[in-house]
């Protein structure tokens, strides 16, 4: 029997594996496939995310996960163009291989102690006096494992939700990106293009590896299907840039977590995309998910037997599931003229703290 089993190897699961076994906790990590796995995802970092990283894991990034190249600088679009934009070089951002950058987080949980279970497929839960059950499906067959307490990791299309609250539960948005082969064409930076008629989110571009990639965010009731915001988009770049990308070698989309949080019941508790911690505004997920996974894992080393560790959870986890519902509600009602004089505020702040800005 494990104190604790943890369903999921992205980076919300490694975290908490990370902190329980690091608390002397038995952990078990599973995850249905085999490390190292493709993982569709921009690969992107933020500062404050590295930083919580960093000081929840006591080592830094290592260069081998990042990508070419593997810090970015921050550039603003505002719906009225890149003159009224700005470039903010002070917010670093990673570029990572999200394969490798998985794998490394995990590994750092299996050298504290955690048992790392490729191939298991969970198929059941079932709650008892004592803990939680939890069924897998692995090449060997079934197999039960008894745990006190179980943290659902395992991504938006969490088989832990669907379990603990049916299939219904989540709401999402889409990201679609495409990868165009056209080299250096754009300076080391993150790109983030505001405007309605492309994405009600945001629309960007990231170079990557030799690649210029382009995404945005769709929504299924606001804002134009994928192919003609992308149209839009290949147009805006032309006018502000004139960038003419060719043909995308390669397109690919995800979906993610938009405004609905579900903290878990009982001893089965929910972190990163399972739960819904995504941050609307950006898509980022991974800095909500490492968040949601330290009061998880906060709540079960503080729960002394308690049978309700979801409850105790919920009101550790709070004050991020109240800013994903808030942050969702505001985008979803944001008009370019808002959203220019968002970012015109920004721009303002960020000139007097840094001196003269660049335009993006």
């Amino acid at each position: 029997m494990y104190d604790v089993v943890v369903v999921g190897t992205g980076p919300a699961g490694a975290a908490a594996a990370y902190v329980l076994a690091k608390s002397g906790k038995t952990v078990a990590i599973a995850d249905k496939r085999t490390l190292p796995r493709s993982k569709v995802c921009g690969g992107l970092i933020t500062s404050h995310c590295v930083e919580e990283i960093e000081n929840l894991f006591g080592v830094g990034i290592p260069p081998d996960v990042h990508v070419e190249p593997p810090v970015l600088t921050e550039r603003v679009i505002p719906p009225s163009g890149r003159r009224n934009g700005f470039h903010n070089p002070s917010n670093q951002i990673h570029n990572v291989d999200r394969s490798r950058f998985d794998l490394w987080m995990t590994s750092l949980a299996v050298e504290e102690g955690a048992d790392l279970l490729s191939s298991h497929q969970l198929a059941g839960i079932e709650e008892t006096s004592d803990g939680v059950v939890a069924r897998f499906q692995t090449e060997n067959g079934s197999l039960e494992l008894e745990t006190f307490c179980l943290v659902g990791a395992d991504g938006v299309y969490s088989t832990c939700r669907r379990r603990l609250f049916g299939e219904s539960t989540q709401r999402t948005i889409s990201v679609v990106q495409e990868y165009y082969e056209d080299g250096a064409v754009f300076e080391d930076s993150f790109y983030l293009l505001f405007r309605g008629d492309i994405s009600p989110i945001y629309s960007y571009v990231v170079p990557k590896d030799g690649h210029s990639v382009l995404g945005l965010g769709v929504h299924k009731a606001l804002g134009p299907p994928a192919d003609l915001a992308f149209t839009r988009l290949r147009e805006w770049l032309k006018e502000e840039f004139d960038y003419e990308p060719g043909r995308p070698v390669r397109r690919e989309g995800w979906s993610i977590p938009f405004g609905e949080v579900a903290y878990g019941t009982g001893r089965a508790l929910l972190v990163g995309d399972s739960g819904g911690f995504c941050e609307p505004f950006t898509g980022e997920g991974i800095f909500f998910g490492v968040l949601s996974a330290k009061a998880a894992a906060t709540a079960i080393l503080a729960a002394n037997g308690n049978e309700e560790i979801a409850n105790l959870y919920e009101t550790m986890a709070a004050p991020i599931g109240q800013k994903v519902t808030e942050i969702s509600e505001y985008v979803l009602s944001l008009t370019d003229e808002e959203r220019e004089r968002r970012i015109a505020a920004k721009k303002n702040k960020l000139g007097q703290q840094l001196g003269v800005l660049a335009v993006a």
